[in-house]
């Protein structure tokens, strides 16, 4: 999904802390009961009915690891195409263990005909276009796009392929780390 190798190990990790933000903000506000919940993303959850609660998961984990990749790729240019990206969630979303058990209450586990994944990332992708537009356009020169910036590399991993992540090998493993949460 990834073709920099830089770019896809800062994905896997904001993939993973957007993972671990939206169950906090999910399972904060259910149990708050708050008649008004907001995402850390200030994106409204609905907590009223199992789907919706799944839902919002979702929308919080996408739009999190999306903004995050945004922020640090200073634009998704060069970084993470837009089907990719619905791809690569709607897969995830389908593997058993990634929508926590506790969200899940008793709803089937989404299929990769759920359409709900590829939804969210269509959403944010033009909300976080609408930024860069509203920005100057562009937020990253032609050139550059497929570089990742030096402050990247940690000096002890320059030529260690042993730390290489492989987004494919960490996609079918990560989701077995949260499953209890």
């Amino acid at each position: 999904y990834v073709k920099n190798h830089e770019v896809c190990k800062r994905l896997c990790r904001y993939m993973s802390k957007g993972w671990q933000q939206a169950c906090i903000d999910v399972l904060g506000a259910l149990e708050a009961q708050d008649p008004e919940p907001m995402s850390s993303m200030q994106v409204p959850l609905d907590i009223k009915t199992p789907k919706g609660i799944v839902k919002s998961f979702v929308r919080a984990w996408i739009q999190d690891a999306l903004h995050r990749l945004y922020q640090a790729c200073q634009g998704l240019n060069g970084s993470l195409e837009l089907a990719d990206a619905q791809n690569m969630f709607t897969k995830l979303c389908a593997m058993p263990g990634t929508i926590p058990v506790k969200l899940i209450k008793g709803l089937p586990q989404p299929d990769e005909e759920w359409d709900v994944p590829a939804s969210v990332v269509e959403d944010t992708f033009r909300e976080l276009r609408a930024a860069s537009e509203r920005e100057g356009g562009d937020a990253m020169p032609s050139e550059v796009k497929d570089v990742a910036p030096t402050w990247w590399r940690r000096p002890a991993y320059e030529d260690d392929d042993a730390h290489h992540v492989d987004a494919a090998s960490w996609s079918s493993t990560w989701p077995r780390r949260w499953a209890d949460a």
